[in-house]
């Protein structure tokens, strides 16, 4: 399915300008989309009715986020994009909430490994390549 051209002022719109109307016409469009993901989750996981509740209530909460991570350019299907970013996102919330919404322990820092970036080296000739910043290593904005 193709963004037709009011659907892609919409999202321009709200995009650019922060058009909270557009946000919401999208929502009222973009959602049966959604609606099909979560029905589909419902039937194939372990899920109850204040789990589905609370995917609904997340992924409205979610929505305007996902909506301006949408790019127009790429021609991706708005169905296609919309069902595989929540599919990802209601992944992450449904292992949170088998989780018990614990907070997942990050890896001990290692040891012996220092914490400074290794200079880049040229390949050929074995000097240091400048910093790969908008400024280079004299502080001169490139």
């Amino acid at each position: 399915m193709e963004v037709d051209t009011e659907l892609q002022d919409y999202i321009r719109r709200y995009q650019q300008e922060d058009d909270q109307e557009c946000l919401q016409l999208l929502l009222e469009h973009c959602w049966p989309y959604v609606e099909i993901l979560v029905g589909e989750l419902a039937t194939t996981t372990e899920t109850n009715e204040d789990t589905v509740r609370e995917l609904r209530k997340k992924g409205k909460t979610r929505f305007p986020f996902i909506m301006s991570k949408y790019q127009l350019e790429v021609q991706l299907p708005l169905q296609t994009f919309l069902y595989n970013t929540y599919r990802f996102y209601f992944q992450q919330v449904l292992n949170g909430t088998k989780d018990n919404n614990s907070k997942r322990e990050l890896a001990p820092p290692q040891t012996g490994v220092s914490s400074f970036p290794l200079p880049l080296i040229h390949p050929y000739n074995r000097t240091s390549l400048p910093c790969l910043s908008v400024k280079n290593c004299n502080n001169q904005i490139l």
